[in-house]
């Protein structure tokens, strides 16, 4: 009997490694942004929503992003997500 050595990863664990890579890098992001400077005064801070990285933004405001790659990678497409910057609750939401 002949013994192979497989070298690899499953491709779930590869998800949730490039998950976590990312969330470390939006939280690093976010505690680098300065929203003082914003016209109004009133915005929403960032947030990472568990698949994507939301940088705060100013009231009002309508951000659009590509999907994170790991999306990408899992659909084999390409799209664009928004969020908006609510005025009643100084919070992202779709």
């Amino acid at each position: 009997m002949r013994c192979y050595t497989v070298i690899g990863r499953h491709p779930t664990c590869n998800f949730l490694l490039e998950l976590e890579r990312d969330q470390a890098e939006c939280s690093t992001r976010l505690k680098n942004q300065n929203l003082s400077t914003t016209a109004t005064g009133l915005w929403c801070r960032g947030v990472w929503d568990n698949i994507a990285c939301w940088e705060g933004r100013e009231v009002g405001e309508v951000v659009t992003i590509s999907c994170p790659p790991v999306l990408r990678a899992l659909f084999q497409r390409n799209a664009l997500m928004q969020m908006s910057c609510c005025p009643l609750t100084n919070e992202l939401s779709e």
